[in-house]
């Protein structure tokens, strides 16, 4: 019984510890540190989780958008993928009147051109709007 107290808790400290809070999001710790994963608590308790794919070179790719009932058990409720030309430069989320998230990328290269992805939750299903 204390080894699996002990092993729980230490499960919890780490998952604890892998996690830098900010005041937009909290970063999540990856194997490459340059490539953009934030997790972003939502009003309603569910967590919002947004990232560049994984493997994929920096200047262009996909980015997924993932909505989660409870991040920490992996309760995920829905996703999108999207294609990407840049990096993510910002986030922003939106309440009133209807949750709208906006991600804003910038390309590479010396044109730095950024675009606006617009992506809404309802209820519980996120589309691009």
């Amino acid at each position: 019984m204390k080894s699996k107290l002990l092993m729980l808790l230490s499960a919890m400290l780490l998952f604890i510890a892998s996690h830098s809070y900010a005041e937009d999001g909290y970063q999540i710790n990856t194997s490459t540190s340059s490539t953009f994963i934030k997790a972003y608590p939502l009003d309603n308790n569910q967590t919002l989780v947004i990232a560049e794919g994984r493997l994929e070179p920096r200047s262009i790719g996909t980015m997924s958008v993932k909505l989660y009932a409870d991040l920490i058990v992996g309760d995920f409720i829905d996703g999108l993928i999207i294609a990407r030309d840049g990096s993510i430069l910002s986030v922003a989320i939106e309440s009133e009147p209807l949750r709208k998230i906006t991600i804003t990328t910038v390309t590479a290269g010396s044109g730095n051109y950024e675009n606006t992805q617009l992506v809404c939750i309802n209820n519980d299903s996120l589309s691009l709007c």
